[in-house]
């Protein structure tokens, strides 16, 4: 017995010991490749500004505001002088708990194989290991959807009568994700739908009303703000809705890198593609599948409503980051046809190899066979380039628009005063008078009408624009007095 006991707490550690490293050594590489993104200085700047009163009716109108709320503390801490380790280092930690307690709670409850294959296809994606190491709400959310994936797959492979608790925790589930980030709505449908189509009775539909009863209580407070969002939230996006783009767009759930050329994809895309496809193709037709058809149907189909509004939206709806936790559904039905038909093993273990493959490009993005790729975010951020510009001793910049003032703090502090554009009119002309020299960083990949004002403003108080040097999406101007 205590042989026994002790082979079982050996592989407890031996699994937890693989995770661990298998979980943290990509985030620990991605945090020394990546410079704080602009996306991530200007969360800082959100929990800065706000109120967690003010947090909660969603003043960031691309997000919710649960995530917001929760780093409040975290950021009146850590402020901005410590750097950006500790803020990434929080939210892995976030996906960690919720990854290790899924996979151990789920290998009892489902096959362990089922278990192992999904966690060896989430650990593999590079795209997952970028958008979560960040000190955004993507990690939150991923770890939600880990959960609430595996408990319906658990619900309705096992196909047993169930108690209504089973459906109040996903409907609570289910708002904590919305409440997070907006991209799990187009993974939310896929599981009720699957249960209605597997089982097609009363019984089911029944439980399905509890699920939704849940979670319309729970977000009802704040649908109002979720449709002003909606229906204000400005256009950021030029990409075509074509073939092409469709291809970038699911090859990237997988982690499979995007290139820039225009005209064609990643050459893995294909053979990734034909692999899924035998593996959806043959685990359809086994014997007993029916529900795997229902998942598969589902997912499909939410795949497609999302291109849909993209079409008829013409939004930025249309980035990965957006829709990514619908990849836990596919990954559900790749664990789920694992060692089920012929040849099947060897497909998903080809599958995780062409995702381990990106690795490569992603962490060496200044090789040769790099040259192309689209990595995602400038692996140094734009603003911080300018600490080797010989700032002029004693004078002042301006970061426009006004949410790269805490960026431009970060990068810049020890080189330049950064002002505030409060400090640009006839009251504050002491202020301005200190500054031996000011400068003007603008973000010209912004939307130029949330921009235009602010510089009217400097031009205002008798100041003229001279363009000194300009670095991928930022321009650097010295100004002087007309």
């Amino acid at each position: 017995m205590q042989l026994k006991n002790f082979k079982k707490i050996s592989s407890f550690f031996f699994i937890l010991a693989i995770f661990c490293l298998a979980f943290f050594i990509p985030r620990y590489f991605e945090n020394n490749t990546y410079d704080a993104m602009e996306d991530e200085l200007l969360s800082i700047d959100f929990n800065t500004i706000y109120s967690t009163e003010e947090l909660l009716k969603a003043p960031d109108k691309a997000h919710p505001p649960l995530w917001y709320v929760l780093m409040e503390i975290p950021t009146k801490i850590l402020g901005i002088d410590h750097g950006i380790f500790y803020y990434r280092l929080i939210q892995s930690l976030i996906l960690f708990s919720f990854s290790i307690f899924s996979f151990f709670y789920f290998q009892k409850k489902i096959p362990s194989k089922t278990v192992y294959v999904f966690f060896s296809l989430f650990l593999s994606n590079i795209y997952l290991i970028h958008l979560t190491s960040q000190h955004r709400m993507y990690a939150m959310v991923i770890g939600i959807a880990i959960f609430y994936s595996l408990y319906w797959y658990q619900l309705i492979k096992i196909n047993k009568d169930q108690s209504f608790k089973s459906f109040v925790l996903l409907g609570f589930i289910a708002a904590l994700g919305f409440l997070t980030n907006y991209s799990i709505v187009w993974l939310l449908p896929i599981w009720p739908l699957s249960y209605l189509i597997y089982r097609r009775d009363g019984y089911a539909l029944k439980r399905l009303l509890v699920f939704v009863a849940t979670f319309l209580l729970l977000i009802s407070w704040f649908i109002p703000t979720f449709i002003s969002q909606t229906t204000s939230f400005a256009n950021q996006s030029n990409i075509t809705l074509n073939l092409i783009n469709i291809a970038k767009l699911f090859g990237n759930y997988f982690g499979i890198l995007p290139i820039f050329d225009l005209k064609r994809v990643n050459f893995l895309f294909l053979p990734f593609i034909i692999l899924l496809y035998i593996l959806f193709f043959w685990q359809k037709n086994r014997k007993k599948s029916s529900y795997f058809k229902a998942i598969l149907i589902s997912t499909l189909l939410m795949f497609f409503c999302f291109l849909v509004v993209v079409k008829i939206t013409g939004s930025r709806l249309f980035y990965t980051r957006v829709s990514i936790a619908i990849i836990m559904a596919f990954y559900v039905l790749i664990a789920d046809s694992f060692n089920k038909v012929k040849y099947s093993k060897k497909i998903v273990c080809l599958l995780i190899i062409i995702q381990l493959s990106q690795f490569i490009y992603y962490f060496f993005p200044y090789r040769r066979f790099s040259i192309g790729y689209d990595l995602f975010n400038y692996r140094l951020n734009p603003i911080g380039h300018f600490r080797e510009f010989p700032f002029k001793t004693g004078s002042c910049l301006l970061a426009v628009p006004g949410w790269n003032k805490l960026a431009a703090k970060y990068y810049l502090r020890d080189k330049v005063a950064i002002l505030s554009l409060e400090e640009f009119s006839p009251d504050n002309d002491f202020r301005l008078k200190k500054c031996s020299k000011i400068y003007v960083l603008d973000q010209i990949s912004v939307d130029r009408s949330e921009v235009n004002w602010q510089l009217v403003k400097v031009r205002n108080m008798s100041y003229k624009l001279m363009p000194i040097k300009i670095y991928k999406n930022q321009v650097l101007y010295s100004l002087g007095k007309i």
